[in-house]
């Protein structure tokens, strides 16, 4: 009885799409060490423009390091989408509580309205989840989205 081949071994440059997740994959830790959304967008499309720029310049060339170039700007752009996805992703919107919280200051507290989203939990004290509606701090007052528990 005959085995079968052993499978063939995992080379990146037969599985592309490997690499690009990968790619994506670094990215968002980047993206979460420094979250710029508009930065992490103007770097991908930076290497993206530049990429084709060279390409354009050099097409009628015999010798070139065209595809050295379209490499590096797929992972960047990969790295560049990663990133600014999880920069997106960690922003505090405009209208969250968080947001209105941070430019009234937060040392003397915010008052919420809103509905009671959840049924009370009784653990060790009574928890329980509201929509918001708006925040306070002393007589101004805002609209205000988001949940807060």
């Amino acid at each position: 009885m005959r085995l079968s081949p052993p499978p063939p071994p995992l080379r990146l440059s037969t599985r592309p799409a490997l690499a690009i997740a990968g790619c994506v994959a670094a990215g968002i830790g980047l993206g979460a060490a420094a979250p710029s959304v508009t930065g992490w967008a103007l770097v991908g499309a930076t290497a993206a423009i530049g990429a084709l720029g060279y390409v354009v310049a050099t097409r009628r060339r015999l010798v070139t390091l065209r595809p050295l170039a379209t490499t590096l700007a797929v992972v960047t752009v990969a790295v560049a989408l990663g990133a600014t996805r999880q920069s997106a992703w960690l922003a505090v919107p405009p209208a969250g509580v968080e947001a209105l919280a941070t430019a009234w200051g937060e040392a003397d507290g915010v008052t919420v309205w809103g509905r009671v989203a959840e049924p009370p939990e009784r653990l060790w004290a009574v928890r329980f989840a509201v929509d918001l509606d708006s925040v306070g701090r002393g007589d101004v007052r805002g609209a205000a989205s988001g949940r807060v528990q």
